[in-house]
């Protein structure tokens, strides 16, 4: 079975990645070729900024490392964050992965999994300070937030949220659905063995 592609979102604070995401989750609930797992996070439910992840105290993010319970790890703002191990199984089963890590990683994920496709998410600076400001961050935080824009990354997708999340999701939904790597698995694999077989008939 060929391997899942991992997709990458990647991008500065305020970009919208994490409404983005949510947005192609929703679009393919029904898809079980795609994965959307929660990311691992160090900070309370109510410092999330909107995003859906697991909160760990740092001794169990330490026992969760010690443990091999994660498959990328890295630090921001005062908090660790981690993808879980589980997405090694599902990329070996051929699902397609979808998460938010820090431009940091990629170059440790493109030398760990054999199919990483890197998507870029941007926006303007006033647009992502303004986004920020509403999530209820502190001023010295937006500041250091907007400072990390010159962090490079080798993306192999670039998307802009000026327009808005809705704007942007059918370009995303175009780049998971027809990646070259992307292979259907579970429900959408039966489905087109299904018709395959009424084709012969």
């Amino acid at each position: 079975m060929p391997q899942g592609v991992l997709y990458l979102i990647v991008g500065p604070s305020g970009a919208g990645k994490a409404d983005l995401i949510e947005a192609a989750r929703r679009k393919l609930a029904e898809d079980d070729a795609f994965v959307f797992p929660r990311r691992i996070i160090t900070r309370s439910d109510s410092m999330g900024g909107g995003e859906i992840h697991q909160a760990v105290t740092p001794a169990q993010y330490d026992r969760l490392r010690r443990d091999h319970g994660f498959s990328l790890t890295w630090s921001a703002y005062g908090a660790n964050y981690a993808l879980p191990a589980s997405i090694h199984d599902d990329l070996d089963a051929g699902r397609n992965v979808v998460a938010m890590v820090s431009r940091t990683v990629v170059e440790e994920a493109r030398n760990k999994f054999s199919s990483v496709e890197v998507i870029l998410v941007t926006t303007s600076r006033p647009l992502r300070r303004r986004r920020l400001a509403a999530r209820g961050e502190a001023l010295d935080l937006i500041v250091t937030r907007l400072d990390r824009d010159a962090l490079p990354v080798a993306a192999d997708h670039r998307l802009q949220t000026d327009g808005g999340i809705e704007a942007a999701l059918p370009r995303l939904m175009s780049i998971l659905r027809e990646g070259r790597f992307s292979q259907p698995t579970g429900r959408r694999r039966s489905m087109l063995t299904g018709m395959a077989a009424a084709n012969l008939r």
